[in-house]
């Protein structure tokens, strides 16, 4: 409560409102998902609404639950999970009389950081609650998250995204931390008079404008790119730990230099973000050190280098029995570091492992630190592969072929509004497991290729048509239904459409009937805006080697 600052948040439709006011709707929705970048302050106002409960809603006993501590269950039994995060073992109480509470609506579940789970037992965990939805509907539910597509298929779940900060919420933020007085006046002063205005990106964000005050007082600016704050915030941090305490300096227990500590560090966190790991026992955060430390190729003390990271350069944390990044951002720069620096040729073996993470900023990072290599090794190979196959296929084939090259799957949302008018939309999408549809999507964003707002509309009459056809009816606000495709082999992502309690469509879909939906266009354009990137990269390596050649008489 001494460092909580009041958020505000909006919905789909852009509506803004206050902390308050999303606590009241809560309780009145019973269903709501706060979704919002990393470090921009879910978890604290998750931690914020578990106390508002206690002090102002009596009836009401709120259970503040941290998702990542799934990973660890050997069962995937949810309600056990849940059961046992709040009961000891030797308690009392039974799973059934738990039950009975959820059952009786006496709890409100504060479910943090759906996004921590690790990606093979989402499915699991989205199944369980929205189960729990449906099936204690007294029972309330709000669960935080990175923004992510898969909420819109939440049917019962209203969903509110945390808007940045302003600049007032951003000097009180600042005034509040435990940190010297006259250096963050003087950074308040520096808010008002230019930095907001120049860092706004940076500022609106309760993690970095906390970062930033520490490499402002070390730097007394701010760099332009993320990769480089970060790079000025690990500095600070390894040259000066307690900036609270003046001319402190905390003695590093490894006693390497920077740079190797630094690539230590790297190695570390890209083999751990590699197998999603976010949190370690002590054997296994001992275990990850050791492949780094052999990959650094030189002898390094685990344990000391461990104390290193926690009290040193404060990049881990413990709590109770495991090991937690301060911030995953902290493991997402330095995985992108390694990448970009410490692994040459590597990005086109690690890349399609990770590809599908688009709410992490690992990509766009390696992209700004080392963007001539990642293109090298990653994006041109891939980019020129997906061009030669396309270029043999007619635009009359393009849907079916697009469907059969990226494995994808067809799903139709309808959306019934309007109580006397019968207003009816709909709409259809594609979605893919497969590394090359999500490498189309992440690089034509990477470019400003594209049209973000292309596969959210509701406006093609034809595609309310099929999906009337396939028997797909509203049961709720929204409905997402499976549909399936009679020309092609698509693989069905069973356990999404399972979990998520879609509808399947009672009739296939055919490919003709497709080519009058706004799905011709969309592929149409991928395909398309592919060719443009290939040939922009083509022509950059002709003349960057022309150059090369001139300056030096080599041609």
């Amino acid at each position: 409560m001494d460092l909580y600052v009041n958020l505000k948040f909006c919905n789909e439709n852009d509506k803004s409102i206050d902390d308050y006011d999303l606590i009241d709707l809560i309780f009145e929705k019973k269903r709501l998902v706060v979704m919002g970048s990393g470090g921009g302050g879910k978890t604290i106002f998750m931690k914020y609404l578990w106390i508002s409960i206690f002090e102002t809603r009596q009836s009401s006993v709120p259970l503040f639950v941290e998702l990542r501590r799934f990973n660890e269950m050997t069962s995937e039994d949810f309600s056990s999970f849940l059961f046992h995060s709040i009961v000891q073992n030797d308690a009392k109480l039974q799973l059934a009389d738990f039950e009975k509470a959820l059952r009786e609506g006496a709890f409100t579940l504060i479910l943090d950081g759906f996004d921590e789970i690790n990606e093979e037992r989402r499915v699991i965990v989205e199944s369980e609650i929205l189960r729990l939805g449906r099936q204690y509907p007294d029972l309330v539910i709000v669960v935080s998250s990175r923004v992510d597509d898969r909420f819109d298929a939440w049917q019962a779940f209203f969903t509110y995204r945390v808007q940045p900060l302003d600049i007032n919420q951003v000097t009180a933020l600042i005034g509040k931390l435990k940190y010297d007085d006259k250096i963050k006046r003087k950074f308040v002063q520096r808010i008002k008079a230019d930095l907001y205005s120049k860092h706004q990106s940076f500022l609106s964000s309760p993690l970095l404008a906390t970062m930033m005050l520490l490499t402002f007082d070390q730097f007394a600016d701010i760099p332009e790119k993320i990769h480089l704050f970060y790079e000025q915030a690990f500095d600070t941090l390894f040259a000066k730990h307690d900036a609270t305490k003046e001319a402190y300096k905390r003695q590093s227990q490894t006693k390497l230099p920077i740079d190797v500590f630094k690539k230590a560090l790297a190695y570390f966190c890209l083999i751990s973000y590699y197998e999603q790991k976010h949190e370690f026992t002590d054997t296994e955060v001992r275990g990850y050190i050791s492949k780094g430390v052999k990959m650094l190729g030189q002898q390094l003390d685990v344990e000391l280098f461990l104390r290193d990271l926690k009290e040193h350069v404060c990049t881990l944390q413990k709590e109770g029995l495991h090991w937690t990044f301060t911030h995953r951002s902290f493991q997402e720069y330095f995985s992108a570091y390694c990448l970009s620096n410490l692994v040459p040729g590597r990005m086109g073996d690690l890349f399609p492992h990770i590809i599908s993470r688009t709410q992490d900023n690992v990509f766009r990072m390696c992209f700004d630190m080392n963007q001539e290599r990642l293109e090298t090794e990653f994006i041109a190979p891939l980019t020129t592969k997906i061009v030669k196959h396309f270029a043999r296929v007619d635009n009359e084939n393009i849907i079916e072929e697009y469907i059969k090259f990226f494995n994808c799957s067809l799903f139709g949302h309808f959306i019934y509004t309007g109580t006397k008018g019968n207003v009816e939309r709909g709409r259809m999408f594609f979605h893919s497991t497969a590394p090359e549809w999500w490498f189309v999507n992440t690089v034509r964003r990477t470019y400003n290729f594209a049209d973000p707002k292309m596969n959210n509309r509701f406006t093609h009459k034809n595609e309310l048509k099929i999906l009337k056809e396939c028997h797909v009816a509203p049961r709720s606000k929204h409905d997402i239904a499976h549909l399936i495709i009679g020309e092609t082999s698509s693989q069905v992502e069973t356990d999404w459409v399972d979990a998520l309690g879609m509808a399947r469509s009672s009739k296939t879909v055919s490919i003709k009937d497709l080519s009058d939906t706004h799905l011709y266009d969309y592929c149409i354009k991928q395909v398309k805006d592919m060719k443009s990137i290939a040939k922009n990269l083509e022509s950059r390596r002709e003349r960057r080697a022309r150059s090369i050649d001139e300056i030096f008489s080599l041609g």
